[in-house]
């Protein structure tokens, strides 16, 4: 005879499971509800894939199919529908833009219900069968990356891209859509303006380990500005899939770094004055922006800094004990450290001084 149907209400939001069952008599147990439910995600990213469909025929004939939620999660549940007999069960699961996945003819997955393994006649909380699958997108794959950015040698510097084709696949009048913004930076003054995004659309024949370059048309002005750009490269609509998107933007500052700033203390005057102690190296009178948070009063400034050391005071001043946070912002030249540019410190006026 069939085997009785075990299972469990799921809340798929939540992605928890809850059973409920009827005991009988000893050794025998009818199961009110139950499921078969698992997760569907992309096999190069790991990201779970929403609508895809899921059926099932199982040892007696029976159908159903269920789609996948925004989690990548789906269910077959008594509760609202059939769900296949404990047994041997044929799966196929299908999506838009994956290449289906079927089983082969000689293999049959067995729903046994039993995938918790605390679970035991003695506390009947959790029976379930869990099978999740892993689908490979369709059509070409290949790794295409944003490699490099730099500006031609006109007097405008427009901005361009080098993009390399990691395979492993070819690709043949494929579509590519270039996305690129900056934030730009003027040497004279301490101010910072976004730029874009400007997308830019293309065609790609490329070959794995061949690179090709891409106008972004973004023009620079390196001789006003020095700039933090990006570009991130995608596919469009389709036309290929990327199995790593880790590389696909990159970042380049123009024109490049020459020095560092670093912020090297927080000090207090015997009149309670906080100061910053501000190390600069690669470069001279080199202009900067500084912000002081003071017990959650702040102020800033720009000023300038020599090749060297030197304590700055801010004119901001601590009462009791406070906590003071500082950061320094470069504004004539990019740095090739930004992460020695902030620093927060508890600081006590009985003491005249920080730690």
């Amino acid at each position: 005879m069939p085997a009785i149907g075990k299972g469990c209400n799921m809340m798929l939001a939540s992605s928890r499971l809850r059973c409920t069952f009827l005991l009988l008599s000893a050794g025998t147990v009818l199961f009110t509800t139950g499921c078969l439910w698992g997760k569907v995600i992309d096999s190069d990213t790991g990201a779970p894939i929403p609508g895809a469909r899921v059926s099932y025929v199982d040892s007696y004939g029976h159908t159903g199919t269920a789609t996948t939620n925004g989690k990548g999660l789906y269910a077959f549940d008594l509760a609202a529908g059939p769900i296949p007999a404990a047994g041997p069960v044929t799966l196929n699961v299908n999506a838009a833009g994956y290449a289906p996945f079927s089983q082969p003819t000689l293999l049959q997955y067995l729903v046994q219900y039993d995938d918790n393994p605390n679970a035991n006649l003695a506390n009947l909380s959790s029976f379930w069968d869990v099978q999740s699958f892993v689908l490979a997108p369709s059509g070409t794959r290949t790794d295409m990356a944003v490699t490099d950015l730099f500006p031609d040698n006109q007097p405008s510097g427009t901005l361009w891209a080098r993009i390399t084709n990691n395979g492993p696949g070819s690709l043949l009048s494929a579509g590519i859509q270039l996305s690129c913004e900056a934030a730009r930076h003027r040497i004279a003054y301490c101010d910072r303006v976004t730029l874009g995004p400007l997308i830019a659309e293309g065609i790609n024949t490329s070959d794995p380990g061949q690179t090709t370059t891409t106008n972004t048309a973004m023009g620079l002005d390196t001789s006003t500005y020095w700039y933090e750009a990006t570009c991130s490269v995608r596919p469009l609509k389709g036309s290929y899939s990327d199995p790593n998107p880790v590389n696909d933007s990159y970042m380049e500052i123009i024109p490049p770094p020459t020095g560092d700033l670093e912020l090297q203390e927080i000090l207090l005057a015997t009149n309670n004055e906080v100061g910053i102690r501000i190390q600069a190296s690669g470069t001279t009178d080199d202009q900067f922006g500084w912000t002081v948070n003071i017990g959650g009063h702040e102020m800033g400034y720009s000023s300038y800094v020599g090749a060297g050391s030197q304590v700055m005071w801010t004119g901001g001043f601590v009462t009791g004990t406070e906590i003071v946070s500082a950061s320094l912002t470069p504004c004539a030249s990019p740095e090739t450290n930004v992460w020695n540019d902030q620093l927060v410190k508890t600081c006590g006026s009985a003491s005249h001084t920080c730690w």
